[in-house]
């Protein structure tokens, strides 16, 4: 990671809210060129990279885009539903051309940061993140099919 990243980050995780401007702020120096997919036609489709099989497609880019992501961000900022639930929300919209990774894994330490006492950003949380995916993929089809192998 460079400097300008890793300061990045920090002053991120200081900030008391964050907006669709701070996002866009973070994704300048975390994946310079890369854009908020505000204008209509400025879709995206996330693909397996070793088979390009299709896996997902994002709504279209628009000012809906937006919209849906200030939503998102009202509820990270007030801590209205779990980061991980909130992270699903943000990755699912993806609403960036790229960066969404770094951004939305951002997003989760800022809010597991403001609103679970005791927690830390660090290298652990990487610990705490893949428990999290395991409650939250329990009790799925796949996870019974895996469980039977």
């Amino acid at each position: 990671m460079r400097g300008g990243e890793l300061r990045a980050y920090t002053e991120f995780m200081e900030l008391s809210r964050i907006t669709v401007g701070s996002l866009i702020d973070l994704l300048a120096v975390v994946q310079p060129g890369a854009r908020l997919r505000a204008e209509p036609g400025n879709n995206v489709s996330i693909v397996n990279r070793g088979t390009g099989e299709l896996l997902f497609r994002p709504m279209s880019g628009g000012p809906k885009v937006a919209e849906v992501l200030d939503t998102i961000l009202r509820q990270v900022t007030e801590g209205r539903a779990s980061a991980f639930t909130l992270h699903r929300l943000f990755e699912s919209l993806h609403p960036f051309t790229d960066g969404n990774g770094r951004v939305g894994r951002a997003v989760y330490l800022w809010m597991r940061q403001r609103h679970e006492s005791g927690f830390r950003w660090g290298a652990g949380f990487l610990l705490d993140w893949y428990y999290e995916s395991l409650q939250a993929f329990h009790g799925r089809e796949g996870f019974t099919e895996m469980a039977n192998v």
